[in-house]
């Protein structure tokens, strides 16, 4: 097979998506944050900040904060990233503003299920 520079960059993406997906721990972007005291997970205060980071082009995920390392327990988050570094995270962060004027940046470990 004959490695064209088109067939070397589609290498690459395929290989960054991959670990971007692997990819548990760093910068979060968190766009909400609400009590979990017995918090709907259809709640509209959650589905407010998913559609709104849509909305920006961004991918949230949801979950609670008991599930992530560095984060307080007791929380229904919103989140995208992560990011591996401060600075990335903080430029993507101002691009959230405009959609969520209220989000913030916390260093975690997503521990997952």
């Amino acid at each position: 097979m004959r490695y064209t520079l088109a067939t070397a960059m589609l290498a690459i993406s395929v290989n960054a998506a991959s670990a971007f997906e692997e990819l548990n721990e760093g910068w979060w972007i968190v766009a909400g944050s609400f009590r979990q005291s017995g918090v709907d997970r259809n709640d509209p205060s959650i589905r407010k900040a998913s559609e709104a980071l849509k909305r920006c082009g961004f991918r949230p995920f949801n979950d609670f904060s008991i599930k992530f390392s560095g984060f307080s327990p007791g929380y229904d988050i919103v989140v995208t990233g992560p990011y591996s570094f401060e600075a990335e995270a903080k430029a993507v962060l101002a691009s959230v503003k405009k959609c969520v004027p209220v989000a913030y940046i916390k260093n975690g470990q997503y521990l997952g299920e």
